[in-house]
């Protein structure tokens, strides 16, 4: 109902109503609990896993009497790529949810109408879908046009904002909720802040703001796109044309000499010929200046836009000029001089971590007829190539402790030597297959990579040389299962956990882009856990009530909560202390105080139990077990 009445542009009343619906309360819970922040606690120190219905039923009543007051945000600071550091913006479980719903009855009104040039934070949409987009509809482009706007999720002007919200919602008291939301403030150091603008990254409805805010923009860019563009198709080269049918008058002459046995002449027309014809081919079949024929190209992720022109530069100048006076005027958005400017497009940009150029040579292809013949024709002139850019590769290498990239020297990571083999292939796998996969787009990206799978490869037996206190060449003997390499743990007679490690050749460089590419790796998460992957792997009988039929979780005794949990050394430190396995139910009761048994005998150190059954794990994230 709501995407049709988006679609047609009529206004939508009757939001406010709907969050009393109680099912979409829960959808909307089990959503957040599935994100891999649903742990990380708000300024009141509560995590999403203690939200249940009678927070849901307290919620909808504060909502509905007006008294619902959002908290203010707990700020932390995370590293950008260029060594600054970002904010980011935790708000506390119940706000999480009550955004959550809000984004989710959002999203049904703003989905359907937003411009498919727009790529960032939607469904089934990512940086490969736009990359894709650029990759294949961008072949002729001579210029591009670079914008970058100054903190963007912190200068949203919310006035500008709410205005655009009504125009597609008659609902006042949907829309001061979300007002309410956008000022909650924040806390950094444990100091008050008030919000004036901008909306918290990190907060689950703050994506959604910021691609309705750019929206507007979006529809500008399209209107301008449609003036812009002019003609069907480019002139056609006088000059080439000219030698064109030069060349194909005297073929005609040599076959007619060659008729008459007169060889020598049309030996001499063949050279004139072949004169002719390598000078053809080195000039383009059409006019790429043709001032009758212009288009103009536009993606965006988020906040980060890219223009293509094919047109002069004059009019690219014109373009940006336009791009950065609606910004100013129409979004009060600043944009940055420093990286704001007019490229040619030969020469490329960067743009979502990948280089992007338009490519121009004189390769000749083989081109294969439906009659088996195989000729020859020269490359697309003018073809966008997408590349790794070497800097890229070289802050992964360092960022990782690979080693050393310029000198193609591996080092081994000693914070991991106290996982166990399979997680520390895990951990190295994820890095490397997430990297690879991103990148895979890039045109020759095996060749690009191959230098960094050396290294990685190289540094990833050298940290289980250092772990087993030998050498490589003896963990290399050790794991080598054909086909490849495996890294095996043997968990008990007859039993073993083998993990492959990735290779490049098992890379997929398809050119159908995949938004799933962007979904982060659980091995990760599951192998920096405080328990260790085999101890989960041999849990077989719940200490408490003795089940052998369901998923098993480790109880640390003593656990070090009180220390920062973001720190490899704690969860290193916590899988020397003394566990229990429980099952997952009764494991969530003696968290709530509700199982004195086990609680009592854990206190006193009893030994977990001998039980055995080959149940797997299951382990949902980080954080602490409810």
């Amino acid at each position: 109902m709501l995407p049709e009445l988006a679609r047609a542009g009529k206004r939508v009343n009757g939001l406010f109503r709907l969050l009393t619906c109680r099912p979409l309360w829960m959808a909307g819970l089990d959503r957040i609990k599935r994100n891999k922040g649903a742990e990380t606690p708000g300024v009141d120190g509560q995590v999403v896993g203690t939200l249940g219905l009678g927070e849901i039923e307290s919620a909808i009543g504060h909502i509905t009497a007006g008294s619902y007051s959002p908290k203010p945000v707990r700020r932390i600071y995370i590293p950008k790529a260029n060594g600054k550091l970002r904010p980011l913006g935790i708000p506390t479980a119940m706000d999480r949810l009550v955004q959550e719903v809000v984004r989710s009855v959002l999203s049904q009104i703003y989905e359907p109408i937003f411009s498919g040039h727009s790529h960032g934070f939607r469904p089934k949409r990512s940086c490969h879908t736009a990359l894709d987009h650029i990759k294949y509809e961008w072949t002729g482009v001579k210029w591009f046009v670079e914008v970058d706007v100054k903190g963007y999720f912190d200068n949203i002007n919310h006035s500008i904002l709410l205005d655009m919200l009504s125009k597609r919602i008659d609902d006042d008291k949907f829309i001061a909720l979300i007002s309410k939301m956008l000022k909650s403030g924040f806390l950094d150091k444990w100091r008050y802040n008030e919000t004036y603008g901008g909306t918290p990254q990190g907060g689950v409805i703050s994506p959604l703001l910021a691609n309705i805010y750019l929206h507007e923009f979006d529809r500008f860019m399209e209107e301008r796109i449609r003036c812009f563009n002019k003609g069907q198709r480019r002139a056609k080269n006088p000059e080439y044309n000219s030698l064109g049918v030069q060349t194909y008058k005297l073929r005609a002459r040599i076959s007619k000499l060659r008729a008459a046995d007169r060889n020598e002449e049309a030996a001499i027309l063949m050279e004139e010929h072949d004169k002719r014809r390598s000078k053809m081919v080195t000039l383009p079949s059409k006019n790429p200046l043709d001032p009758n024929f212009k288009r103009l190209r536009y993606v965006r992720y988020a906040d980060d836009f890219l223009i293509g022109v094919i047109g002069s530069k004059a009019e690219a100048r014109e373009t940006m000029d336009a791009v950065k006076d609606f910004l100013a005027v129409n979004l009060k958005l600043e944009t940055s001089t420093e990286k704001t400017g007019v490229f040619k497009a030969s020469v490329g940009v960067q743009f979502l971590g990948y280089g992007v150029r338009a490519y121009v040579d004189d390769r000749r292809i083989v081109k294969h007829g439906k009659d088996g013949y195989a000729g020859t024709m020269r490359s697309l002139s003018g073809q966008i190539q997408l590349r790794i850019p070497r800097e890229k590769i070289h802050a992964f290498v360092s960022r990782k402790g690979y080693g050393h990239y310029d000198f193609c020297k591996s080092m081994h990571r000693g914070a991991l030597i106290h996982c166990d083999d399979v997680e520390i292939a895990s951990i190295y796998n994820a890095e490397f297959r997430g990297f690879a996969n991103y990148y895979a787009m890039a045109y020759a990206a095996k060749q690009d990579l191959a230098k960094l799978q050396l290294i990685w490869q190289t540094s990833l037996y050298l940290t289980l040389a250092a772990k087993h206190r030998s050498t490589v060449n003896t963990m290399v003997r050790r794991y080598k299962i054909r086909p490849g390499q495996h890294v095996v743990w043997q968990v008990e007679k007859g039993e073993r956990v083998q993990v492959k490690v990735w290779d490049l050749k098992d890379l997929d460089t398809s050119p159908s882009p995949s938004w799933t590419v962007d979904i982060r790796s659980k091995a990760l998460r599951m192998s920096y856990t405080r328990t260790r992957y085999v101890d989960r792997m041999l849990a077989r009988t719940c200490s408490a009530c003795g089940s052998s039929e369901r998923a098993f979780e480790i109880h640390h005794v003593n656990p070090l909560w009180n220390a920062s949990r973001s720190k490899l050394g704690v969860k290193l430190s916590g899988r020397a202390r003394k566990t229990v396995v429980l099952c997952t139910e009764c494991h969530r009761h003696l968290h709530a105080g509700r199982l004195p048994d086990v609680r009592n005998k854990v206190d006193e150190g009893g030994e977990p139990d001998d039980g055995k059954l080959s149940s797997p794990v299951r382990w949902e994230g980080e954080g602490r077990p409810q």
